[in-house]
């Protein structure tokens, strides 16, 4: 009776061990502002692996309007792509920006984001991301 209690016990420690040591399924960041530009960073481990990323901010003035930003992304190997978006404002909020997005290589990613124009009262930018599929199909 007692080896198979330290066995079950032992086998529930390893699965823990297991579990805390599996490669993350997201993040998030902020950084305050107000600045000319915020960069984040997204280490990509699986190029079959899809994303959904949002952006969020907080905005203490003037939310009537939505804000234009520019976007750029830098791949491991110091490839460019820009792109301009709008993003609504309001007190704070969480705007999808992609969804099943496909990184086609790994390492790490940067994002860059350039507010033109920002209200008075931007109070920074977040970027949250999460892995949607670990296992994308091809046909």
């Amino acid at each position: 009776m007692l080896r198979k209690r330290t066995n079950s016990l032992a086998l529930f420690a390893l699965l823990i061990i297991a579990a805390a040591c599996s490669s993350p399924t997201g993040g998030e960041q902020f950084i305050r502002g107000p600045r000319h530009s915020y960069e984040f960073k997204i280490e990509v481990e699986d190029t079959l692996s899809l994303y959904d990323l949002n952006f969020y901010t907080r905005l203490d003035g003037d939310f009537s309007k939505a804000q234009k930003l520019v976007v750029q992304w830098v791949s491991p190997q110091d490839e460019y792509y820009r792109e301009q978006v709008w993003m609504p404002l309001s007190r704070t909020v969480v705007q999808p920006y992609r969804e099943g997005l496909h990184f086609p290589c790994t390492g790490q990613w940067t994002l860059k984001i350039r507010p033109i124009n920002p209200p008075r009262g931007l109070r920074g930018m977040g970027l949250s991301w999460k892995i949607v599929n670990g296992t994308r199909q091809t046909s």
